[in-house]
């Protein structure tokens, strides 16, 4: 019965180590796609609706990298995929003047 006890405990403190960790990765996540999203307006110059878009897209992006790297991998194809994604959802916020000066940012 102790040993049952133990191993229970010991997979509860497990799971919750891992919410906090998993928790603590979004707000990281969240932070860094704040961070890009205001060098990116004030360098290209974008109204706030564009902004608001600009974040969801850099935070999507922000995910999927999360989690290609939490797998391991070093899948070069599907990293470029990542980014290829992230670089139409831009070209669709932007016009195409403030899309080439964020490519010329981001080379």
């Amino acid at each position: 019965m102790k040993k049952i006890f133990t191993l229970l405990a010991f997979a509860f403190f497990f799971v919750v180590g891992t919410q906090s960790v998993l928790s603590q990765n979004k707000i990281e996540i969240n932070r860094a796609a704040a961070e890009k999203t205001e060098a990116l307006y004030k360098a290209i110059k974008f109204s706030t609706n564009q902004r608001d878009l600009v974040y969801e897209a850099l935070k999507d992006y922000g995910q999927l990298m999360a989690k290609f790297n939490a797998a391991g991998t070093n899948d070069e194809e599907k990293k470029k995929k990542i980014l290829e994604r992230l670089n139409v959802k831009m070209k669709d916020i932007l016009t195409e003047e403030q899309y080439e000066r964020y490519k010329n940012l981001n080379q």
